[in-house]
């Protein structure tokens, strides 16, 4: 992306951006006082935390008002991220808050749920630059890093793995049985063959386990008649919060 990232030179070098960034290595001499760059619209918000993250050694943090803004902000930084460095991968992650609060009696939604937990393992990996929080999810309270670092169990091709200890674990993450598997949080084991549909996929997957070593395996589409691209790499993320009596942490 070279000349894309020529285009943006101008604004990077630009002596406000310059100060922000000095400010926040702490390369400014005498007190610190809050670094403020004011009169941007939302798009040039999005590039300047994207250069910030891009001059800096260590993720960025950014508060929001709620969930919409948050997620505007990822998807347009995450553009100007990929100009910046190609390399870095899906490294712009949003934090949602809830739907609804923990006295109203009932669960939140199964995807905001799924889009926390990948987030916060992303986070305990070490994989994520930018991250954007709404003010209100900001305020919730979290688990150790070791926790959240569980809640994925990320399978490669010829990764050995056990198939009775994958389908504890999709049993203790919240998937339920379902014969054939047709909605999100549901799996199924028919001999040699798992089928999984997480979350955060389009479709089901099929793997296949003819020894101990995961094998390729396919996309299954909703009818289970036709299939569609291998699989190389994937996670199996908790599908609901977790049920842990006596204590007041949330997920």
């Amino acid at each position: 992306m070279p000349n894309l990232r020529s285009l943006l030179n101008p604004i990077l070098d630009h002596a406000a951006f310059r100060g922000a960034v000095q400010a926040l290595n702490g390369e400014a001499s005498g007190p610190r006082p809050p670094v403020t760059i004011s009169g941007l619209t939302s798009s040039a918000k999005a590039l300047v935390v994207a250069g910030i993250a891009h001059k800096l050694t260590r993720p960025v943090v950014v508060l929001t008002s709620d969930n919409e803004t948050a997620a505007n902000l990822q998807r347009t930084t995450s553009t100007f991220n990929t100009w910046l460095d190609p390399l870095s991968g899906p490294a712009v992650l949003t934090l949602p808050e809830l739907d609804c609060s923990p006295y109203e009696g009932r669960s939140p939604h199964a995807e905001i749920l799924e889009q926390r937990a990948v987030t916060l393992w992303s986070v305990a990996q070490g994989r994520a630059r930018v991250l954007y929080v709404p003010v209100a999810a900001a305020f919730g309270r979290f688990r150790e890093r070791a926790f959240y670092s569980s809640l994925a169990l990320e399978l490669k091709l010829g990764d050995e793995l056990d198939l009775d200890d994958l389908t504890e674990h999709l049993g203790g993450v919240g998937y339920e049985r379902g014969e054939p598997v047709s909605d999100v949080g549901q799996f199924s084991v028919r001999g040699g063959m798992v089928d999984i549909f997480p979350p955060q996929a389009a479709w089901p997957s099929a793997l296949n386990f003819p020894e101990i070593r995961l094998n390729p395996c396919v996309s299954l589409t909703p009818t289970h008649s036709a299939r569609e691209g291998p699989f190389r790499q994937g996670c199996c993320f908790r599908f609901r919060k977790p049920n842990t009596p006596g204590s007041s942490s949330r997920s």
